[in-house]
């Protein structure tokens, strides 16, 4: 679900961006507001959503990593261990190529000034 959703989000606000930024003196003012609030609004959602799931991914990270420093038997703690090493961290995932980590907020807000740069370049050279 996170796939499909970070590219419908992410194509509907660099076409809101391009859009207010190109014709921006021929749109009324509610259309403005409409585009701009959508796009403000969706882009915090989004963001706020990933950042969630990144804390969740370091707070389990951490946990797992914490099981280390318990004072324990020597057989007890050779069992944890391998049970430590079987744990996946819990975080949003799709499979083992998209897990979304703090960094991840960064990379798509790059990503949206990114692209929304590329568009009008490439409005701008016809």
């Amino acid at each position: 679900m996170f796939i499909p959703a970070q590219t419908i989000i992410t194509q509907v606000a660099l076409f809101c961006i391009c859009m207010c930024v190109r014709i921006w003196n021929e749109l009324d003012r509610i259309t403005r507001s409409i585009l701009m609030d959508s796009t403000s609004g969706a882009l915090l959602v989004w963001s706020v959503a990933l950042e969630l799931s990144g804390r969740l991914e370091l707070g389990s990270r951490r946990l797992l990593r914490s099981w280390k420093n318990w004072n324990w038997s020597v057989a007890d703690k050779k069992l944890l261990s391998k049970f430590r090493k079987s744990c996946r961290p819990i975080c949003m995932r799709a499979g083992s190529y998209h897990v979304i980590q703090r960094t991840s907020v960064l990379k798509f807000l790059r990503g949206i000034v990114r692209g929304t740069f590329r568009a009008l370049l490439t409005i701008n050279g016809r």
